[in-house]
């Protein structure tokens, strides 16, 4: 039985004991009372930072537990290495800490791991806080193999335009594959990649939009007007004149101010956008539209938007 007792930026203290032991009850006791919360069989984490945690943070409790096991021998890897290299989600994160070990015979799943086997090479593998993780390369690989597309693009996305790894070697990588399950999806998710993305909401609008039939649109363009700088958008489709906004939650806390200032900011410079002369409509969307992507393709026809 492992104890984790962590803050959420991953300081952890664990301590081994047996199930007989007079501290493995009072574990039991202090989870039925709701000071501690059991997250996986063995492993209690201090309620208060699970409650305050966000996905990730969560997930990466549990890989700390999984990887600082004793018996643990395996590289953290797929969605799980993703987590620890800092890379966005936007789906659920696996219940079960996902990592790969080349000496197991087959794949398996236990309380707390999901077991993959794959051979892995020196370069494979890196390490984050003491953890064995697979090196930027691979678990972008094995990511986009795995993954439904609008996280294998946002992924993608990240990785490449936050120069963990370079496109032509993940494209190399990808060809060097025998056509295996995954590897199609692999090369679709990476052809469909855009550096430029400013945010995994961005990325899964382009999913979104691609999906509903509208032509791509170009991304994060600047806007003059007489020489003053306007803004940067986040789609622009020129053939209609139609600006894309994908309104996060970012963009209303940005650098510090209230969500009420930092709303009349952007509501002048969506002002100043529309009087540009090649502007004849603005669309904005939140998480919601995709999420119900009828929603978005409602939004993209009324700002003048046509599909394919």
């Amino acid at each position: 039985m492992v104890v984790i007792a962590s803050t959420v930026e991953g300081l952890l203290l664990r301590r081994a004991v047996q199930p007989t032991d007079s501290r493995a009850r009072q574990l039991s006791r202090e989870a039925a009372r709701g000071t501690l919360e059991r997250v996986a069989r063995g492993v209690y984490v201090d309620a208060a930072i699970w409650s305050r945690a966000r996905p990730v943070e969560r997930h990466l409790l549990l890989v700390h537990a999984a990887a600082t096991r004793p018996d643990f021998r395996a590289t953290v890897s797929h969605q799980s290495a993703a987590a620890m290299l800092g890379w966005p989600r936007i789906g659920p994160y696996p219940r079960l800490v996902q990592a790969t070990d080349p000496q197991r015979a087959t794949s398996r799943t236990g309380a707390l791991v999901r077991w993959h086997v794959a051979a892995l090479d020196a370069a494979d593998v890196i390490e984050i806080d003491g953890v064995r993780v697979t090196a930027p390369l691979r678990t972008l690989r094995d990511v986009l193999m795995t993954s439904e597309r609008r996280d294998a693009v946002a992924v993608a996305d990240f990785a490449i335009g936050h120069a963990f790894v370079r496109e032509a070697d993940a494209v190399r990588t990808l060809d060097l594959l025998t056509p295996v399950r995954g590897s199609r999806r692999a090369r679709d998710a990476l052809a469909f990649a855009d550096p430029d993305a400013d945010s995994p909401g961005e990325s899964y609008s382009r999913v979104v939009i691609d999906e509903l039939g509208f032509p791509p649109p170009r991304t994060q363009v600047e806007f003059r007007l007489d020489d003053r700088f306007l803004g940067r958008v986040d789609f622009w489709w020129p053939e209609f004149g139609v600006i894309g906004e994908f309104d996060g939650h970012v963009k209303y806390t940005r650098g510090g101010m209230d969500g009420a200032r930092v709303l009349t900011n952007e509501k002048r410079r969506e002002d100043g956008l529309r009087r540009h002369a090649k502007v004849r409509g603005v669309a904005r969307w939140t998480w919601d539209a995709l999420e119900h992507p009828e929603r978005l393709a409602q939004i993209l026809l009324r700002a003048g938007v046509r599909r394919s």
